[in-house]
């Protein structure tokens, strides 16, 4: 009995381990974990497969082990062998089955219905409080300020000679957009979350005020929208899939845009606008272009 006690414990922790170790090296896990713990979950996986080796070498050389972690002691309390290896083997099954049948039909991924239900996040004070804007885009909302602070020193004897539009502290133009990521083609490349910060800011709306940006979500209709609306949707995720709350901005459909899939990836080209709606402001998609599109190497934002 402890021989195949220690046999399905043995098993369970090499199914355990082995089924760690996959999602880790598969890249499945970032639609799962943030970054911080995936290194955990392997190293999990790896000790797991330790014990295993450890309880087989055991096994394999008669050493003396205080049981598996499948208890074979109900053996004394029961008349029967039989029933004894039946519970055994309903304990690994209970222990192994259920976890990988859900990995072999489990989505990567929200569906729409869920995203509903979760409900979407459509402004910065609705955001999770570990969201923080970009770096660039902190960088960006600090430039016009910081050029208009700067004092106004005269040239040198012999040094070309300053604009006077630039030479005004006061009047000094600073293209905040120069600090963020831009495509080949000058566009600005924005997170969903940027966009919704720059509306409740008045220094990072200016990055994109105007400005012809790309962002890369998932297509989601607003439903009841006579205009052609939609959602670009990320899911933020502060720690695990457990906490992951859908977080979107609108867009305007433009005529003879693709279809695109409910929840099918996609990026939006087009200018960003701030409009004041129900007496909110909200950043607001000026489709020029919307393409389906592969997902990003992470899929969720962090």
């Amino acid at each position: 009995m402890k021989t195949l006690s220690r046999g399905l414990s043995i098993l369970a922790l090499v199914s355990w381990g082995a089924l760690l170790l996959y999602f880790y090296h598969s890249g499945r896990l970032s639609a799962y974990v943030i970054p911080f713990y995936r290194p955990l979950v392997a190293a999990a996986g790896y000790a797991m497969l330790g014990i295993a080796a450890s309880v087989a070498y055991s096994l394999r050389f008669g050493t003396q082990m205080a049981g598996g972690l499948i208890a074979d002691g109900a053996a004394d309390e029961l008349a029967s062998p039989r029933r004894v290896r039946t519970m055994q083997f309903l304990a690994f099954a209970l222990l192994v089955l259920p976890i990988w049948a859900a990995t072999g039909v489990a989505r990567d991924g929200f569906s729409a219905t869920t995203v509903m239900n979760r409900g979407i996040v459509g402004d910065a004070k609705g955001l999770p409080g570990a969201v923080k804007p970009s770096a660039a885009l902190a960088a960006a909302s600090k430039a016009a300020p910081a050029a208009s602070s700067t004092a106004y020193e005269p040239p040198l004897p012999g040094a070309t000679p300053i604009p006077a539009d630039a030479a005004s502290g006061s009047n000094a133009a600073v293209d905040a957009s120069q600090y963020m990521k831009t495509t080949p083609d000058g566009h600005v490349i924005a997170e969903v979350t940027d966009l919704l910060f720059s509306a409740e800011d008045d220094s990072m709306r200016g990055a994109f005020e105007g400005k012809t940006v790309e962002v890369i979500g998932q297509f989601l209709p607003v439903k009841d929208s006579t205009t052609g609306r939609f959602q670009m949707v990320r899911m933020f995720m502060v720690c695990c899939a457990a906490d992951a709350r859908p977080v979107a901005v609108i867009a305007e459909k433009a005529p003879g845009d693709p279809k695109v899939a409910e929840m099918g990836w996609a990026r939006v080209t087009g200018k960003i606008t701030f409009p004041v709606e129900d007496g909110r402001r909200l950043p607001i998609l000026e489709t020029e272009k919307l393409t389906p599109c592969d997902p990003p190497a992470e899929a969720m934002l962090y």
